[in-house]
């Protein structure tokens, strides 16, 4: 069964869940919807460390407000549908 998924959201809670790992592992695995990691580390300590495994913004949940998120989130949903036109007209080019 084959379903479509919008975007992903995980919390990062340092010793249990890592969503820095998860997050490479997402996209390790071909992955590329959009997807955000939230925490409650200073975003000083885990922004990078997200960014660079492929996810989308790290979000620091103490320091975020719900319009800030919902933003962030928007913003990486509109990149990726982007990044899906220019691959399709790429397409259609050759």
């Amino acid at each position: 069964r084959q379903e479509h998924i919008d975007a992903v959201l995980v919390q990062h809670q340092a010793g249990d869940l890592d969503g820095v790992e998860f997050a490479a592992a997402c996209r390790g695995g071909g992955f590329e919807e959009p997807l955000l990691v939230l925490g409650g580390e200073s975003p000083l300590e885990l922004e990078a460390a997200a960014c660079d495994a492929g996810a989308d913004a790290y979000v620091a949940l103490e320091l975020t407000g719900l319009r800030s998120l919902l933003w962030t989130l928007s913003r990486a949903c509109e990149r990726y549908r982007l990044q899906r036109e220019v691959r399709r007209l790429r397409q259609n080019e050759q």
